[in-house]
This record gives structure tokens, C-alpha cells and sequence, in this order.
């Protein structure tokens, strides 16, 4: 879903953030289906990829980081 209009789940979608690539596009099918089988190394590494995004400057997961992703709100618009 994270490659659809949405740019994102339902859940994304209900608190308003959306998942960009980093020049604030959507993501291609490809990309988002990888980023999220990175998250199997955030999860597998007793969740440390996503405690990361805690300690991060730019709130990134390692799954983030692989893709070079971020998510962000939904009015946010790259310049």
C-alpha cells in the first residue's frame, strides 16, 4: 500500500503520515515491497530497527535506512 496514492496503510492513512523516497516521491511497487521485507531485520533484531527511529535524527528505521525511506506527515511537501 506504501506504493499506492495512499502512500501508505489505513493505518498511515487514519493518523495522517505517509511513507516518500528521499526527493518527497512516491514509492515505486519494488521499493516498498523491499522496505518492507527490511523489516524483517528490524523485528528479527528484537525490534532494535524500529527502537532506533527513537535515537535518529531523521526518525528512521533500518528499514528506512535500507531504502531510504522516511515517513512523514501528510501535508509535508520536499522543496
Amino acid at each position: 500500500m506504501e506504493s499506492s496514492q495512499r502512500q501508505g496503510t489505513f493505518g498511515k492513512s487514519a493518523t495522517r503520515i505517509k511513507v516518500i523516497d528521499s526527493q518527497g516521491n512516491l514509492l515505486s511497487p519494488s521499493r516498498a515491497a523491499i522496505r518492507n521485507i527490511s523489516k524483517t531485520l528490524s523485528f528479527g533484531a528484537v525490534f532494535l530497527g524500529f527502537i532506533w527511529i527513537l535515537f535518529d535524527k531523521k526518525r528512521q528505521g533500518w528499514h528506512d535506512k535500507i531504502q531510504k525511506t522516511f515517513v512523514v506527515e501528510k501535508e509535508f511537501q520536499r522543496h
